[in-house]
């Protein structure tokens, strides 16, 4: 079979994204199974396009004539809630096709995001999946503007339209059918991949550091990362040697009187400067650094508001790491709490603190818990196990195609 996937950015090395793991996971996995995997991606931040084979493009078709006289006065009219992806979105479709010159592609699959896939559904006749990471209207946090409302509009025509719809998450499946009323006949709740790593390189309380933890992901509302930090600042009082060591990029959240602040501003204006002292944040990180962070660190924290199967959970799982989360879909809903991972109320930091308190007072309690978590991703998220059930659905969605002879 000749798969097709849409990822942001590429190479996955280089990107600091869940979306584009997610595709390097499944494109190395279905190849071990005889597939060949196209990438068609917005940004490539390689050293060398020409020398990767397999690796597409997505180039914005320019506006002409009175489609761009169209485009500047809609802008005016519409100002920032102007929203028109059309020509970057079918800049998707024609890289699509330019792949399609040698060799037909049986299955593209694409990501929800902005409902880019709407633009070009009529003139790509490969059937697209779309894989929904986290539809806008349940991962925006806050008052939804014209422009928020739009994307959302958008994406519900998008999944409606496509010619099959996967998710990582039953939860977030039926939230979509729920909010677009929608029954999608052809659509599947499909983990995402997990790479194992060999049991020479997991977590063990012996060679971690019991004062460490770590939070990987965005400093932004959507990842907690204010509650996280009133977590850690209720902790330390009882733990005065915790260290809290924070990897991702500082996006910035608002504060009460509505300004976009960036981390440290945010830190400054409702924590101590002896607590700085006890924070390291790095930024952003290569994905190639996360796993001897978590082997480091004596468990791994995520404060999410929301997620949809995030590989900040189930990366340290893989690994044995300890793992406190909020109730994020996807592991926390196939996962058992306090058994093979820690589960939170969301957005509450009393709650966080206390429960990793609990496990600082009782390590070997936290080692069972990384240990079953591992387990759990050897049996049932494992990339090759989940490159079967992604192909099984494929096959069902090629042979809907075949017999009503439509794409999307």
């Amino acid at each position: 079979m000749r798969i097709a996937f849409y990822s942001p950015t590429w190479p996955v090395e280089r990107a600091h994204n869940g979306i584009a793991t997610y595709v390097g996971i499944m494109k190395r996995a279905l190849e071990r199974q005889g597939c060949e995997c196209i990438i068609v991606t917005a940004r490539y931040l390689g050293d060398d396009l020409e020398a990767e084979r397999g690796v597409y493009v997505a180039r914005p078709r320019q506006r002409k004539g009175l489609q761009k006289l169209w485009g500047k006065l809609a802008a005016v009219k519409e100002g920032e809630a102007r929203y028109d992806l059309g020509p970057f979105s079918r800049g998707i479709g024609d890289a699509l096709r330019r792949a399609e010159i040698d060799k037909p592609i049986d299955i593209f699959e694409c990501e929800e995001s902005f409902g880019r896939p709407f633009y070009f559904y009529d003139y790509v006749e490969t059937p697209t999946v779309i894989r929904m990471h986290g539809p806008h209207f349940v991962v925006h946090q806050g008052e939804k503007t014209p422009y928020d409302l739009k994307r959302i509009e958008t994406e519900g025509a998008t999944i409606s339209n496509a010619a099959a719809v996967t998710c990582p998450s039953s939860g977030v499946l039926e939230e979509v059918r729920g909010f677009y009323s929608r029954q999608l006949p052809l659509a599947r709740a499909i983990p995402n991949p997990v790479e194992i790593p060999g049991e020479s390189e997991c977590w063990s309380l012996a060679e971690c550091d019991r004062n460490t933890l770590l939070f990987v992901g965005r400093f932004d509302p959507v990842k907690g990362a204010d509650i996280l930090l009133d977590a850690f600042s209720r902790l330390v009082e009882k733990h005065p040697r915790l260290k809290l060591v924070m990897a991702g990029t500082d996006n910035g959240i608002t504060n009460e009187a509505g300004d976009h602040i960036k981390f440290e501003e945010f830190f400054a204006a409702r924590y101590s400067s002896e607590l700085r002292k006890r924070v390291d944040f790095l930024g952003a990180v290569p994905s190639a650094d996360l796993a001897a962070m978590r082997r480091n660190a004596f468990a791994c924290v995520i404060s999410s508001r929301f997620e949809c199967f995030p590989y900040a959970v189930t990366e340290a799982l893989a690994l044995g790491c300890p793992v406190v989360t909020t109730p994020t879909f996807g592991p926390a809903e196939i996962l058992q709490n306090g058994v093979e991972l820690v589960v939170c109320k969301s957005a509450d930091g009393v709650q966080l603190a206390s429960e990793l308190s609990r496990l600082i007072k009782n390590p070997d309690k936290a080692a069972s818990i990384g240990a079953a978590g591992r387990r759990q991703m050897i049996e049932k998220f494992s990339a090759d196990e989940i490159a079967t059930q992604t192909l099984t659905f494929y096959n069902e969605v090629i042979a809907a195609k075949n017999e009503n002879g439509a794409g999307q």
